[in-house]
């Protein structure tokens, strides 16, 4: 088996591995598209040879000199899953020059994509639950004590502030440990690229700040799905540090549920990490039950 890059001219061979017959013209166009796109960087599509025929393929995208994600990864119906994926993985942790790589299993329960990547090296950073509800004419059950402002009243360094300090209270600190280097956090990006997905119209309509008095105690961004606006998520949720413990999250996150049953969801549909039972205690005490979906996020350091 011979471990490589993919090569110009080797497209439809790629497409080919896992699309229905008559999708592939279609597919096709969309990866060489996808391929021009990316066509300076490395170990994007990395393929897996017998001979001449493609037997497997891992997909990824550099993120920077630091990071490389795993984005999907196929093996042939008649090639060994474990052997094949297991060259491309190792491959894929000799030659890349980055520190870290991450990779998805979006099974309910581990199999076997999970036992590959644990047995070579790679941790659990993050195990996500899904929770749903209905929400239709949903009004907040609670005596809410806030005021909620939006970006426009607050301003966006503000907005960013809280953010912030929301995400440093969270495991995502863990995952960005190599990033920042002991430098002083800046999660500015990450909130612009939030507005991006869901749309900059959506996030100034419906994100808040939660006010007691002129203090902001905490944050809340629901928001409706763009490709089913009939269901809304809570993009983002925390309470300030000196808040905490005082049952205040519920509160948002059902003010999150009746803001979004007034926009028109009819559904809600959300999902946080195992390890954050806060959240999860949040998401049941609102009525959100499990739903039999679940992924996990692993990581392997250099």
């Amino acid at each position: 088996m011979k471990i490589r890059t993919l090569r110009k001219g080797e497209e439809r061979l790629w497409v080919e591995l896992d699309t229905l017959a008559g999708e592939v013209e279609q597919k096709l166009t969309e990866f060489l598209a996808l391929r021009e796109a990316k066509k300076s960087d490395q170990m994007c599509f990395l393929a897996a040879f017998v001979g001449k025929k493609l037997v497997g393929k891992l997909q990824g995208i550099p993120c920077g000199l630091e990071r490389y994600y795993v984005q999907s990864l196929k093996i042939a119906e008649r090639a060994d899953f474990e052997c094949t994926s297991g060259e491309l993985i190792s491959h894929l942790q000799k030659s890349l020059s980055c520190k870290e790589i991450m990779a998805l299993s979006e099974t309910v329960a581990p199999g076997p994509m999970d036992r590959l990547l644990l047995e070579r090296g790679f941790q659990i950073m993050i195990e996500r639950i899904f929770v749903e509800r209905e929400i239709i004419d949903y009004r907040s059950p609670f005596d809410d004590p806030f005021t909620y402002k939006s970006m426009d009243e607050v301003g966006r360094d503000l907005m960013i502030q809280v953010f912030t300090e929301g995400m440093l209270m969270g495991e995502i600190r863990e995952i960005n440990k190599v990033r920042s280097k002991g430098q002083p956090p800046d999660f500015s990006d990450e909130f612009e690229q939030m507005i991006e997905e869901v749309g900059r119209p959506m996030a100034e309509k419906m994100w808040r700040l939660a006010f007691l008095g002129e203090e902001p105690v905490g944050m809340v961004l629901p928001s409706l799905y763009r490709s089913n606006p009939d269901c809304g998520k809570t993009e983002f949720i925390c309470i300030r540090p000196a808040h905490a413990g005082k049952g205040y999250g519920v509160i948002l996150h059902a003010y999150s549920l009746e803001q979004l049953s007034r926009a028109g969801a009819k559904k809600y549909s959300d999902s946080t990490d195992s390890i954050k039972r806060p959240m999860l205690a949040v998401f049941e005490k609102n009525g959100c039950h499990k739903v039999e979906r679940a992924y996990r996020l692993y990581c392997w350091l250099k």
